[in-house]
């Protein structure tokens, strides 16, 4: 027997969640299948293990310069086990909450793997499921490694496993879960060795970004192995990993890690059986309605491919489910603009293009570039400064602001409200117009006059 809904959503992760609450909100009956645990990558092996173990390893940096203050501080020593277990603590708060949050709204819940049988029904353990609307939201997952000896390797979800704390970490990526995990373990006492196949990371974001970072790694002895590919991975009897790359060896490691991207979910859906299409790298396609090319299924975040990014999963997830379900028949997320922090020691966060964009988009003639290179007052006492670095770049006739760099302690709160104005439509002008707060690092992004250029070709 089968069993109906107006609703089914696959995938109980952030954006999942958020589309299934919203449409019980206006009044759909509906049923949520999560194949892991309730929450997804975000609330159990993303965001917020990530941030709080990032707050641990920010935690050192207050120690560091409590000396400069006039603290007699002592280094401090971290139980790397009490972490976890507080970390894990708080997560399971978290997995509770949204299981009371589903109770709440009359949510029906099931915990197995789905497969469609056709377009209007899902399968999950022997019992049939129909429905007038599906939404698929199974994000992504870490790209295993295959090179040989990829097995005595973690990836970003093995990280949150760790019960213990590595002395040597090899962190293989260049991307921005590399940059990430790299910063906090450095920031933990880890001898971190980063390993990429280009000059530089991040290479997707905009070049300030990738040249702050990688003078913050200089800076934090951060060891980079560039235009290196991992060949193969092997192990000595004392457990020691060693890395055999493109033109050398790095031996001696305790640990490795590959953060080599992420792959959509969909293998174990069966598509095939809905007619759900995919795209070359299998995510699914959507138009800006979240529709896929079966009318009544739609696709919500990572699985995508779009942008992934927690908040976006949640915001298109609630767009549609206001389409669909609340009379709001022109809902739909503008994908434009969208400010993303990468969370290293400091923080990078940028909203709107990036120049190499800019200048594809616009032309370098038709910009105006400005920057800015400055030491925190928060560093006012220390003999080794960590530098924060600003980009805004505008269109030159009308001033408009089209995209916003910022690698400083307080980027990621920043930028938040910068993308607001950024969203409006604010220019050049209005920035200027706007008296900052002093002293502070937010009030340079105010005060950018002197240090304009066009703009550079790309890079």
């Amino acid at each position: 027997m089968k069993q109906h809904y107006d609703l089914l959503v696959i995938g109980a992760g952030s954006g999942g969640l958020a589309a299934a609450q919203r449409a019980a909100e206006h009044g759909a009956t509906v049923v949520i299948i999560e194949m892991k645990t309730i929450g997804g990558t975000c609330v159990n092996v993303g965001c917020v293990p990530k941030k709080l173990t990032w707050y641990a390893g920010e935690t050192t940096s207050f120690f560091t310069h409590a000396k400069d203050y006039g603290f007699q501080a002592k280094s401090p020593v971290l139980s790397f086990k009490k972490l976890v277990e507080h970390r894990q603590h708080y997560l399971k708060h978290l997995n509770k909450k949204y299981h009371q949050r589903l109770q709440k709204d009359k949510i029906t819940y099931l915990q197995g793997d789905a497969s469609f049988i056709d377009p209007h029904t899902v399968k999950v353990a022997n019992q049939l499921y129909t429905a007038k609307h599906i939404i698929i939201a199974t994000g992504c997952s870490p790209n295993p490694p295959t090179v040989e000896g990829g097995e005595y390797a973690i990836d970003s979800d093995g990280f949150f496993a760790l019960k213990s704390l590595p002395k040597s970490m090899a962190i293989i990526g260049g991307g921005y879960i590399a940059m990430e995990f790299s910063s906090i373990l450095n920031k933990l006492g880890v001898d971190v060795h980063l390993v990429i196949r280009d000059d530089k990371p991040l290479k997707q974001f905009d070049s300030l970004i990738s040249t702050a970072l990688l003078d913050l790694i200089k800076l934090k002895k951060i060891n980079l192995h560039k235009h290196q590919d991992v060949k193969k991975i092997t192990r000595n009897a004392n457990k020691k990993l060693t890395l055999h790359c493109s033109t050398k060896k790095i031996t001696h490691m305790d640990s490795v890690l590959f953060a080599i991207g992420r792959h959509p979910c969909t293998q174990a859906l069966n598509l095939k059986a809905a007619g759900v299409k995919l795209n070359k790298d299998n995510y699914i396609p959507t138009d800006k309605w979240e529709n896929t090319n079966i009318p009544h299924i739609y696709a919500i975040g990572d699985v995508t491919g779009k942008k992934l990014q927690t908040p976006v999963a949640v915001a298109a997830g609630r767009k549609l489910s206001s389409r669909l379900f609340g009379g709001e028949k022109r809902a739909f997320l503008d994908y434009e603009n969208i400010p993303t922090t990468i969370f290293t020691h400091p923080p990078a966060a940028s909203v709107g293009l990036t120049e190499e964009q800019a200048v594809t988009k616009y032309g370098n003639q038709n910009l105006m570039v400005y920057e800015a290179k400055f030491a925190s007052l928060y560093y006012a006492f220390s003999k080794v400064k960590i530098f924060s670095y600003i980009k805004l770049i505008t269109i030159k006739k009308s001033q408009k602001v089209i995209g916003c760099h910022f690698v400083d302690n307080h980027a990621d709160e920043i930028i938040q409200g910068f993308a607001v104005a950024i969203k409006m439509g604010a220019t050049k002008k209005d920035f200027d117009n706007t008296v900052g707060i002093h002293p502070t690092s937010a009030e340079e992004l105010l005060t950018l006059k002197n240090s304009s250029r066009q703009s550079k070709k790309p890079v």
